[in-house]
């Protein structure tokens, strides 16, 4: 019989010394406790959960805690991220101060014996709740189960081998400690030996925080195996996965799940078992204010003789509080790192013996939000309690946690010697129309700082920092130096810049004024298709990401992350974006052997796993199924977007399309139900765009769009003009979007405006009978070059218009008239392009758009397609 189905456990408990089954009082997981209490428990009440990015906690699961770190272990339910099966840790925090807002960053922790095989728990028992003082415990016992998520992916119910092996896993968490103890016995219960790998394997959100090895610091490789760590990005949280024995191998499954997404696989070393026989291994996850805290007591935990070693670090006179000391050893393999207090002071514990080198950095990652101190990131999944309370930080801050930034790096030092940093300059900015504008500092000389990679956060994009204000006003705090200064707002408006020279300790106050001078009518900037927090490869957060959207002139933001209906709609209000912005909710279904898609509009069905994403990795493996599951969870309508389509998992690359020769190679990979498709993803688009005009040529119709597809702090660059016939975003209605993308009506670019009226009305995507004149205007602002305008008729350019020296810096670039009159149906598309970089605002890349192919039907009886339909091989 399961222990905990629904509420069984509500009113009955197990404690130290009680027989099970005696009725206790109902326990307050609300209640803050003492330095020598702990408690475990069912949770009954959602005060007693907690926020953060990846926070999904809900009741009925358990809650492990104390005064300092809480944990939640899932219930016998289906959760969200893409370990659903329950009996793992999936929230971890500090215990914080009233109003703190909640920073959990663990999506899941399962516990894996074999290949892949993970725990699927059949009961979970609160051994101790700690009500009689000491440690609180809470068991879990289970069997194998494949990973669905990597059987899925690579389409194979056998690749994970049925063997049945069983799991006990005891939580043991000590009244004042900051590690959770895991204590698991693994018994193989197979007739035959096997030589195996058991461990963790645990999914995180690398977004909003910095992987941290031991051995190797912010160096990805995996450092010496002694521990893996995490650490917020502005010093909000530090998690770790501890060993209590022997280092963490190098693991070929480790590799292979981390292709997947953000794992981190704590897995022991190949081991033969014999039938029946058992093994048992400790290991720990930590969550403190940083990794000494954690690393500290990992050492006492395991009776490791220490030093400690300690100081200041100061900007020549004070304190600086929330720097980062990396502590590392004579050959600079890092050991931890400790974070300084109000006062500047750090502590850290080390092997007895060792000899210490110390670097102090307080560069920070440079990317600028302009909210209030101790805002939240956003959160797709946390109980309602919490999501309004990280909402509502956004617009009137929380208590922070220092976090020093602008302050530069110091030289590396022998334990004991001084750390020092120098005071930032402050920058300030206020563009004064209260609008989102991008503010950017530019090198003028390059960065002076030669780079530790396994200590110091890389520049963002090469610049010195970059800010992302709400409402246009802002103050970077930056290392003294020569710098550009770049304010725009992306594709139709005019940047402003100016050079400055900044000096530590001192303010320097700029004004910027920008003008926007391309204004399409009935037109509204879209991004179908990018990624946050909820997605395993985003690298930012929601809030973030709405703001760099709209910092770049995005009026429509799509969700689409990987396989979560997130919605971003909660966040627009508490940022300051409702009147600019809206979001459309939606999802990136992301089996790779199929192709990625997009869905949308969607509305999030609350107590779905993930909000209802559609489920693919559960053996929907075939293209048709797939698409008609993504089609009946828009109840029958919606848009189907196909991503990348000739990329890494791309659906027309996948059926084996490349060779635009009419013919499906790999039929069971295709499917037709799609409805648009990405011709421009992240300035790519080439071989894109000549595929969709092959596709119109043979008598299919989706709608082309121009997407980012951003991961981390860039987005707004590629972008889908469509038109629904107002310029309005906050009145955009889902049918209206549908309707738009349905009837074609899209310019994609990557900077240039074209605008194609046919009788005074929108001609891109539509039909038209007969010979006709059409319209065409290209509007780009001055810091953006257009060469020449193509017309090209059933993919091949039959007309070309230069761009005159005369017009090379007016906003109406190009007029121009074209009489479509051909022989047969055909279809026309126009194409716009430039050759040099729209620096200062978009340096690097070149200018293009184009349009929707327009449809000349002559003689009014339906239009035909000039090509053959696709064949299938």
């Amino acid at each position: 019989m399961k222990k905990i189905g629904g509420f069984l456990l509500l009113s009955l408990g197990c404690s130290g010394g009680q027989e099970t089954g005696e009725v206790l009082p109902s326990l307050d997981l609300t209640e803050a406790l003492s330095a020598d209490r702990a408690r475990a428990g069912v949770v009954t009440d959602e005060a007693a959960l907690f926020g953060g990015v990846s926070a999904d906690g809900q009741l009925g699961d358990i809650k492990i805690y104390n005064d300092r770190a809480q944990f939640i272990i899932q219930g016998l339910r289906k959760g969200h991220f893409y370990i659903a099966r329950g009996g793992g840790i999936i929230d971890a925090d500090m215990v914080r101060e009233a109003g703190a807002i909640g920073r959990d960053v663990v999506d899941d922790l399962h516990t894996m014996a074999g290949f892949a095989r993970l725990m699927e728990p059949d009961s979970i028992e609160i051994l101790d709740d700690g009500r009689n003082g000491g440690a609180a415990v809470v068991r879990v016992v289970g069997h194998g189960e494949p990973l669905l998520l990597l059987t899925g992916a690579l389409e194979n119910p056998t690749l994970v081998p049925d063997l049945s092996v069983q799991f006990t896993t005891d939580y043991i968490l000590e009244p004042g400690a900051s590690l959770l103890k895991m204590d698991t016995t693994v018994v193989w219960q197979e007739d035959e030996s096997a030589t195996i790998q058991v461990g963790d394997v645990m999914v995180a959100s690398e977004d909003v925080s910095d992987n941290y090895y031991s051995g190797s610091g912010l160096v990805d490789d995996e450092g010496d195996g002694q521990w893996f760590g995490m650490v917020g990005r502005q010093n909000e949280v530090a998690i770790a996965l501890l060993s209590d024995s022997e280092p963490w191998p190098s693991s070929v499954v480790g590799d292979l799940l981390g292709e997947i997404g953000p794992v981190i696989a704590g897995i022991g070393s190949p081991m033969l078992m014999e039938a029946q026989e058992e093994v048992a291994f400790q290991r720990y996850l930590g969550v403190g204010p940083d990794l000494a805290t954690l690393t500290d007591e990992w050492y006492a935990r395991r009776g490791v003789d220490t030093d400690t070693v300690s100081g200041t670090v100061t900007d020549g006179s004070e304190g600086v509080a929330g720097a980062r000391v990396h502590v590392m050893n004579a050959d600079g393999a890092v050991l931890t790192m400790a974070h300084t207090d109000d006062s500047g002071s750090w502590t850290a514990d080390v092997p007895s013996g060792t000899a210490v080198q110390l670097q102090a950095t307080g560069r920070g990652h440079a990317q600028h939000d302009g909210l209030p101190e101790g805002a939240g990131w956003g959160t797709a999944y946390a109980a309602s309690p919490f999501q309004i309370a990280s909402q509502d930080s956004m617009a009137r801050g929380a208590p922070a946690v220092p976090f020093a930034e602008g302050y530069g790096i110091s030289d590396v030092v022998e334990a004991g010697e001084a750390l020092q940093l120098v005071a930032p300059a402050l920058v300030s900015v206020d563009v004064g129309d209260g609008l989102p504008a991008v503010v950017r500092l530019d090198f003028l000389e390059g960065d002076s700082v030669s780079r530790n990679q396994s200590t110091t956060i890389g520049r963002p994009g090469g610049s010195m920092a970059r800010g992302y204000p709400a409402d246009g006003e802002i103050e970077i705090p930056v290392e003294p130096g020569r710098y550009q200064v770049v304010v725009h707002r992306g594709a139709t408006w005019e940047p402003w810049t100016m050079e400055i020279e900044v000096v530590s300790g001192q303010r320097t106050a700029l004004t910027p004024i920008l003008t926007e001078v391309v204004r399409p009518e009935g037109v509204l900037r879209m991004d179908p298709h990018a990624h946050a927090s909820p997605s395993g490869d985003g690298r930012l957060s929601m809030s973030h990401r709405l703001l760099i959207h709209a910092a770049n002139g995005i009026q429509v933001h799509f969700g689409t992350d990987h396989d979560h209906v997130a919605d971003y709609r909660p966040l627009l209000e508490p940022l300051g974006l409702a009147s600019v912005m809206t979001s459309v909710l939606s999802d990136e279904v992301s089996p790779p052997l199929r192709g990625h898609h997009n869905i949308y509009p969607l509305e999030a069905i609350p107590d779905a796993p993930n909000h209802g994403a559609t489920p693919w990795h559960e053996n929907l493996w075939s293209t048709e199924e797939l698409h008609q599951a993504m089609r009946d969870r828009m109840g029958g309508g919606g848009i189907i977007q196909v991503n990348h389509g000739l990329d890494s998992s791309g659906m027309f690359g996948e059926a084996g399309l490349e060779n635009l020769d009419g013919v499906v190679h790999v039929p069971d990979h295709w499917s037709p139900n799609f409805d648009a498709m990405e011709v421009l993803n992240d300035g790519k688009w080439q071989e894109a765009a000549a595929l969709y005009m092959d596709f119109v040529s043979r008598g299919l119709e989706p709608t082309p769009v121009g997407v980012s597809d951003a991961h981390g702090y860039s987005g707004g660059e590629d972008i889908s003009y469509v038109y629904v016939g107002h310029s309005d975003p906050a009145q955009l209605t889902n049918e209206e979007l549908v309707s738009a993308m349905a009837n074609h009506a899209v310019v994609v670019s990557k900077g240039p405006y074209i605008e194609v009226l046919n009788d005074y009305e929108w001609a891109p995507g539509s039909t038209i009978s007969g010979p006709t004149t059409i319209d065409v205007k290209v509007y780009a602002p001055s810091w953006m070059q257009i060469d020449q305008l193509d017309l090209l008729m059933n993919g091949d350019v039959i007309d070309t218009v230069s761009v005159t020296e005369e017009d090379a810096e007016s906003v109406e670039r190009l007029i121009t008239s074209f009489e479509l009159n051909p022989e047969l149906d055909a279809h026309y598309v126009l194409m716009a392009q430039g050759s040099q970089s729209m620096a200062p605002v978009y340096p690097g890349r070149t200018a293009w758009a184009m349009t929707a192919a327009i449809r000349v039907d002559v003689e009014g009886d339906g239009w035909e397609s000039p090509l053959p339909s696709l064949t299938l091989d």
